[in-house]
């Protein structure tokens, strides 16, 4: 008959892999979410992963390399990515609304049945085109309105592409050390 210490220690380590998971999926749906910081939770599950399971495949270099590309990541999203769109075309608060509404209204598409590459068109092409409703409601012009969600869909890319890019390599790094 197992002891009590160890069906405590089972339930532990079980309420650590669900917080593991969802840390790991939150993260990974939230890089899809205009600016959100999903990388950060992604971080957050790797770092639940090794220290709160007690799993001794994660070498100590490795989450400081990570936790060194995750603090890059959040100095690139507010520094940079917004000096990248900018050079396409200044965009206003209406343009950035509309990337993460086009975003969200994508993913809900994924989420349902329909056909994975669709999904992933309308992932593409939504939100820069909920960028130009907005900005063109916003600028009452659809000439400035597409120059102005240009620039909010370049922001919404670069940030999606580096938080993606962290995202996966903690999620990969999680998997391959259990696997492993």
């Amino acid at each position: 008959m197992p002891s009590l210490e160890s069906v405590g220690l089972k339930k532990t380590i079980m309420g650590a892999l669900i917080l593991v998971y969802a840390l790991l999926a939150f993260g990974f749906i939230l890089c899809f979410i205009g600016r959100f910081p999903g990388q950060v939770l992604a971080y957050a599950g790797m770092l639940v992963a090794a220290f709160a399971v007690k799993n001794q495949l994660y070498p100590v270099w490795m989450l400081v390399v990570c936790g060194v590309l995750v603090v890059a990541s959040i100095i690139l999203n507010k520094k940079y990515a917004s000096k990248i769109a900018e050079k396409v075309h200044e965009f206003g608060k209406a343009g950035k609304i509309g990337t993460t509404v086009g975003s969200i209204i994508s993913i809900l598409c994924l989420a349902s049945d329909v056909n994975p590459v669709v999904g992933i068109i309308l992932f593409i092409v939504l939100p820069f085109v909920f960028a130009f409703l907005f900005e063109s409601i916003a600028k009452k012009n659809a000439a400035e309105g597409a120059k102005r969600a240009a620039g909010a869909y370049t922001l919404f890319s670069v940030s999606t592409l580096v938080n993606l890019a962290i995202c996966v390599f903690c999620l990969g790094e999680v998997m391959y050390g259990w696997i492993g």
